[in-house]
């Protein structure tokens, strides 16, 4: 009875305690979120005034600073991960990065394919982190877009197992994780390192070649080094697959096999183009003129690209502008003409009007864009062989890019005589009769001018030559 007689009360005062307890907790919710609220606000503000002065151009050059030393130093992954992960990487990611469906850290499945009916580009990729990076994807988006553009194989599969394993798996640098069993038709191996120079994103190029049976002399492997420090931002900007597409494209042969295979002089002051197929894709475009090559910007960029002022935003000029970047037919004709079996439906829209009617004039004097490629904060590298009221800065987009400064060219320079140095010095004692060593004959450098533009720079042995006695690689 006592039991009954006290249950009632029992009950209100829990009821009430219950009542005061969800009140308090109720109340301190409020406010404590007020206080977060406020806090937030201000973070936010804080983070806003932040990414005001930490913006594209101040991210890279803020990284410029950081970048004092021009001697360059080149990590592969395989020692970088001796001396630690990456604290840049490290931070703030608990979680490893998924692979999409049939990609993964290392030799894609599609390396173990003797496929003679296709095209084949084996994929090796590596990371400081020992793992698989969200930066990889861009990556495949690049090998897909070069796999639907060049069909037929090249050569028959070769064999890397053995002896030509052995000597390069030895040289640092030149493979990412492994070698396959077999090449077809097409190594490729990407990683990410550290690279000290002023204002480097990547460098990079083919480094094994033979004649195949047409006698067309053509890559059988090749590599891509980045620059660890600049790859988050990189993505941010969605950067990646065209830096990635374009080095593909070198690696295949784009500007940096042009000479060994009779489709350029050589000379960097040399504008022709004389392949057979690109010369028949720019009359069918409508120009009656000459394929430009590039011959400004110095050494490296003159000679391995088309022309930035009269092509502009074709992938293969040598400065990324704004991230949208043209696979034209003139570029699929230049890899027929390299030897390639290609498909030419597979290229991007390109007309009259992506060309400058006024900097293309002398090569395609039918061009129609209405637009300037402004290579400095002057006109004066580029004046109007015609100069017209459409040239005025009202009636004109312009697209403004920076070249390398002198001081610039030579940090560059240098860089890339390190790397041909260092490439010489590990280049394997001997290969097969029909295989030819070239990862230190030619390197592309890739940089970013102030503007937030990366340019591509190509450049041969006997352009660094000045450069070589100041070089000094740390592995």
């Amino acid at each position: 009875m006592k039991i009954s007689t006290r249950t009632p009360r029992m009950i209100i005062t829990i009821i009430l305690v219950t009542l005061t307890c969800a009140v308090l907790v109720t109340g301190g919710n409020i406010r404590g979120n007020q206080g977060l609220n406020k806090s937030a606000a201000e973070q936010r503000g804080q983070e806003q005034r932040v990414r005001s002065k930490v913006s594209k151009r101040g991210f890279l050059a803020g990284a410029r600073e950081n970048e004092k030393r021009l001697t360059p130093r080149i990590l592969n992954p395989k020692q970088a991960k001796a001396n630690g992960p990456d604290p840049k990487q490290a931070k703030g990611s608990k979680k490893e990065a998924r692979s999409p469906p049939g990609s993964k850290y290392g030799l894609q499945p599609d390396c173990f394919q003797d496929d003679p009916s296709r095209f084949n580009l084996c994929l090796d990729l590596a990371s400081k982190a020992g793992s698989y990076q969200s930066w990889m994807e861009g990556a495949f988006a690049a090998r897909d877009r070069w796999q639907k553009v060049i069909l037929g194989d090249t050569f028959p599969k070769m064999n890397s197992a053995g002896s030509i394993a052995l000597k390069l798996q030895a040289r640092p640098g030149l493979i990412a994780t492994t070698l396959p069993p077999f090449i077809d038709d097409l190594y490729v191996a990407i990683m990410d390192g550290d690279i000290v120079g002023s204002h480097i994103l990547a460098q990079g190029g083919p480094t094994l070649a033979k004649t195949n049976s047409a006698g067309r002399f053509l890559p059988i492997s090749g590599r891509l080094i980045l620059q660890s420090s600049y790859l988050a931002e990189l993505q941010v900007q969605n950067a990646l697959p065209n830096l990635f597409a374009h080095e593909i494209g070198h690696v295949l042969g784009f500007g940096t096999l042009f000479q060994a295979n009779g489709l350029h002089s050589g000379d960097p002051s040399d504008s022709k183009y004389i392949g057979p197929y690109g010369l028949a894709e720019w009359r069918t475009l409508g120009c009656t003129g000459n394929l430009p090559i590039e011959t400004d910007y110095g050494e490296g960029t003159a000679g391995g690209h088309w022309d930035e002022a009269c092509l502009d935003k074709e992938l293969m000029t040598g400065i990324d502008d704004d991230g949208q970047e043209y696979l034209s037919r003139l570029t699929i004709a230049a890899m027929m003409d390299l030897g390639y079996v290609v498909n030419m439906n597979m290229a991007d829209p390109f007309t009259l009007d992506q060309l400058s009617d006024a900097q293309c004039a002398v090569y395609c004097p039918e061009a129609t864009g209405k637009f300037s490629v402004e290579a400095m904060s002057t006109s004066e590298t580029y004046p109007p062989a015609q100069p017209t009221d459409a040239f005025s800065v009202e009636a004109v987009s312009t697209s403004e890019t920076n070249p390398p400064t002198d001081s610039e060219r030579d940090a560059i320079l240098s860089v890339a005589a390190a790397v041909l140095q260092e490439n010489r010095m590990n280049a394997p004692l001997s290969l097969p009769d029909d295989y030819v060593y070239i990862a230190g004959d030619v390197v592309t450098v890739y940089t970013i001018d102030s503007n937030g533009h990366i340019h591509g720079t190509t450049v041969t042995w006997n352009e660094v030559q000045p450069y070589l006695e100041s070089s000094v690689v740390v592995v």
